[in-house]
């Protein structure tokens, strides 16, 4: 995998920028590159290594990150809209605020992630993994994540975890079974003084879940 420096790094981007190419960024190692506010609209960064990378502020719409490795970067308040993500590495990944629409992210690994407010609206996560995700206050309107791994999910106030092999679904320290949680959520939640916000998020979570295993 090729390294480049930061200044070669720039030419690339602002000559693509100048003359509407598609950048080429595939296949490169990249990682701990400062690239915050770029325009990698569209760019072509499948295989690449961007670990630790600061890409903040970036306009990453389009973009090929297929298997791509973004692991601890920083990519709050990027726009990713309609990119393709699938199997891309995402663990630990600062993505807070962050553009998601319409994004493929099949077979992510976006474990450790944090996607706190960020916006996921019909972004498709089927099979990836969510092992310890944060989205607190995420919009995950529409969104599919069928056959996802997110047994430990970390939410608003407390963990949610579903052990699968005996039906049992655990949020705080309520333990109750997928139906009875998607027909009581919302008493067991105002019973342990959630707010209204937080009753509305994990209800997603509990539909989510109960369509994909009973329906």
């Amino acid at each position: 995998m090729k390294k480049i420096n930061s200044f070669k790094l720039w030419c690339e981007i602002l000559r693509a920028d100048i003359k509407k190419q598609i950048l080429d960024l595939s296949n490169l190692d990249l990682s701990n590159m400062n690239m915050c506010k770029a325009n990698l609209y569209g760019a072509d960064m499948h295989n690449s290594n961007m670990s630790h990378a600061d890409m903040h502020n970036t306009d990453m719409r389009y973009a090929n990150m297929k298997r791509t490795d973004m692991s601890h970067a920083d990519m709050h308040n990027t726009d990713m809209r309609y990119a393709d993500m699938k199997r891309t590495n995402m663990s630990y990944a600062n993505m807070r605020h962050t553009d998601m629409r319409y994004a493929d992210m099949k077979h992510t690994n976006m474990s450790h992630a944090d996607m706190s407010h960020a916006d996921m609206h019909n972004t498709d996560m089927s099979h990836a993994d969510m092992h310890k995700l944060k989205i607190y206050k995420a919009n995950l309107q529409f969104c599919t994540y069928n056959t996802a791994k997110f047994r430990l999910i970390q939410l608003t106030k407390h963990n949610l975890f579903y052990d699968k092999s005996i039906d049992l679904l655990t949020i705080g320290c309520e333990k109750h079974s997928l139906k009875d949680w998607n027909i009581d959520y919302n008493e067991i939640g105002r019973n342990n003084q959630y707010s209204e916000i937080d009753i509305e998020l994990y209800g997603l979570i509990i539909k989510k879940l109960y369509n994909e295993f009973f329906k």
